[in-house]
């Protein structure tokens, strides 16, 4: 059985109705869906929406306490030997847990990550090129930077997940990415080269803040540190990451932090510096240009 994991937090009840249609469409004939709601304000119209629905397990906090404890919980709950996890706002192409299924049967994988296709608010599409297969130890490639994508795209051993204890409720963001690591690092994981999500962007997203997002690449660089001290090359390739993604945002002062980290771990690494003076020859060409 796939136990098929919707956890949902203020979201319109016609998108969640969506991601659910989404989920009842799966063609794998045993399966089963608990939805976990994080917004106890939204009990009765989930409840309500549900009624259209056979044999979903509802399961509702009292109180709001994060996407990765309702993934947590949802974990506890579910009975299948197999876990897929469904962003409220995401869709599944119908056949995706079919094909991982079968994909992870065959090369007897803890994990089958696929691929996907972006929507954003305007209707526009685009691809999901960093998603992709890697030779080679996979843990150590992933260091460097997340290439699995988010909570959609795997379909994932429930014995791996009860052995790890989940996702890391610590973590301010970048729950999945960690727990990529820590899979990576136990078990097989295998790329099915398939754009089986519809991965909808959101504006108001957690890996849209800078500042969570910053503090979870910290925290993450921490937790595995002796990993990544194993990786040097990989280590290098994440705190370049970080820099970028902080000036990405225009943020000069997490730029910094990341620059200052940089030069304790690799004094003689100036790929970061590099990278800042780029930016700043570059703004102010954009600035003479606007003249």
């Amino acid at each position: 059985m796939i136990s098929i994991i919707i956890t949902t937090c203020k979201r319109p009840m016609d998108i969640l109705k969506r991601a659910l249609d989404s989920a009842m469409k799966q063609t794998v004939e045993d399966k089963e869906i608990i939805l976990v709601n994080d917004y106890p304000p939204y009990r009765t119209d989930i409840a309500r929406l549900l009624e259209g629905y056979d044999g979903v397990k509802f399961i509702s906090h009292e109180k709001n306490a994060g996407a990765c404890k309702a993934r947590n919980n949802g974990i506890r709950a579910a009975s299948g030997e197999y876990v897929a996890f469904l962003d409220d706002d995401d869709e599944w192409a119908d056949g995706k847990l079919a094909r991982q299924l079968a994909k992870m049967q065959s090369e007897d994988a803890g994990m089958v990550y696929c691929t996907g296709v972006r929507i954003y608010p305007d209707g526009k599409t685009g691809d999901m090129a960093f998603i992709k297969g890697r030779d080679g130890d996979l843990c150590a490639h992933l260091l460097a930077g997340n290439f699995m994508g988010g909570c959609s795209f795997p379909l994932i051993k429930k014995s791996v997940l009860t052995e790890l204890r989940g996702f890391d409720e610590s973590l301010p963001s970048s729950q999945d990415y960690d727990l990529w690591i820590r899979i990576a690092s136990r078990c097989k994981v295998v790329f099915l080269d398939e754009p089986l999500v519809l991965y909808h962007v959101e504006q108001n997203s957690i890996s849209s803040s800078l500042d969570r997002r910053m503090k979870g690449y910290a925290m993450l660089l921490a937790k595995h540190g002796e990993l990544f001290d194993r990786h040097p090359a990989q280590k290098r390739a994440f705190i370049y990451n970080m820099a970028r993604t902080a000036l990405l945002y225009g943020r000069w002062d997490a730029y910094l932090d990341v620059l200052a980290k940089s030069l304790r771990c690799f004094p003689g690494n100036l790929s970061i510096a590099l990278l800042g003076a780029k930016t700043l020859v570059r703004n102010a060409a954009k600035r003479l240009i606007k003249r």
